[in-house]
């Protein structure tokens, strides 16, 4: 097992990758979205943090789950949610986008816990390459 650094993500979530990997913040007006990646492979985790909230109540696990679902449906459900055990509620999405003549895998994980959304997204061209590495999500833990 490689040596991981812990990394600080907004809403108190945090979560490890080794440390050989490249990191990158990309700001949007919706909010940041942190990026993750090996250098000789073309996986990347993308992560984006939401609090949900309405009238300093927020927002429960149920609402988050539909909320996260509606967001995923054009994917179908994905078996890949059996590598992850992370201790919360979560949905597991699959898919594939092109990139000009390559297919690029897509799975879309929502961790959720009342009031809050983890909303990791995991791309690769090759299947076992995801599978290889989602144990990563198995760190996610709120600080």
């Amino acid at each position: 097992m490689p040596e991981l650094i812990a990394y600080l993500l907004p809403n108190d979530w945090r979560i490890s990758f080794p440390k050989e990997w490249s990191n990158e913040c990309e700001q949007y007006p919706e909010g940041n979205q942190f990026l993750f990646y090996p250098k000789d492979d073309d996986l990347t985790f993308r992560i984006t943090s939401f609090c949900v909230s309405n009238e300093s109540k927020y927002a429960p696990i149920e609402v988050l789950c539909d909320v996260f679902q509606d967001k995923c449906k054009q994917l179908k459900k994905s078996k890949v949610i059996q590598l992850i055990n992370c201790g919360f509620k979560i949905e597991c999405f699959e898919g594939h986008i092109r990139e000009g003549w390559k297919k690029v895998r897509w799975v879309s994980i929502g961790v959720m816990v009342e009031g809050f959304l983890l909303i990791v997204n995991v791309f690769a061209t090759r299947r076992n390459s995801i599978e290889k590495n989602i144990n990563y999500l198995n760190t996610i833990c709120r600080v």
